[in-house]
């Protein structure tokens, strides 16, 4: 289970990271305004012009308004993730879940090998406990669809190990009670009236 966690930790947020930069569209950048040529005997003067003249038209800083970005650990080094559209992000989503289905299918296939029959509960609870620790570093790595699929995972292990950790509740009410079989069973106590009973039985008062 590790083993498969990690492996498709490290797939899947990286699938999604190339098809978050891969396949963003790109802006068109607007025309360039000419700027006016300036004789190079200006240029060299102290009085050629001011630095307001000389400068760079404004129209050249395209894009001074820039989208939020975040930068992310991922597997070649740091991801910078831009800050998409609400329709941006269900395409790549989509994308990523195309590339990713087989993925999931055969994860999903083994998990519940390993849930039929109930595993032992302190397996099963640390395997829970490695899928929590995987959907930490998915938020890291900013892959909402594949935090989404294993925490789906864990929730369907949660149930089988409350079912087990049920049956061991019960199994040691029935131990403190003294209705289970075995070496631990509790003995029936010994009162003053059986032991009254027994001394004035008629074998022994013969």
């Amino acid at each position: 289970m590790r083993s498969l966690l990690l492996v498709f930790l490290d797939n899947a947020t990286a699938e999604y990271s190339f098809i978050s930069t891969f396949f963003i569209p790109q802006k068109t950048l607007p025309p360039l305004e000419t700027p006016a040529s300036v004789p190079p005997s200006a240029i060299l003067s102290a009085d050629g012009g001011t630095f307001t003249e000389l400068r760079s038209p404004s129209g050249s800083d395209y894009g001074v308004l820039r989208p939020l970005s975040s930068t992310t650990p991922g597997l070649g080094g740091f991801v910078s993730f831009v800050a998409k559209s609400k329709e941006e992000q269900a395409t790549i989503d989509a994308m990523w879940k195309q590339v990713i289905d087989p993925v999931m299918e055969y994860c999903q296939a083994f998990v519940r090998s390993i849930l039929d029959p109930i595993p032992p509960t302190i397996p099963l609870l640390t395997m829970i406990r490695l899928a929590e620790d995987i959907v930490a570093e998915i938020q890291k790595r900013h892959c909402p669809p594949a935090e989404t699929y294993v925490f789906g995972l864990s929730l369907q292990m949660w149930p089988v190990f409350q079912k087990g950790m049920t049956e061991h509740i019960e199994s040691l009410k029935k131990l403190a009670d003294g209705t289970s079989s075995g070496y631990f069973s509790r003995s029936s106590t010994t009162t003053d009236a059986m032991t009254e009973n027994v001394s004035s039985s008629p074998q022994l008062t013969a």
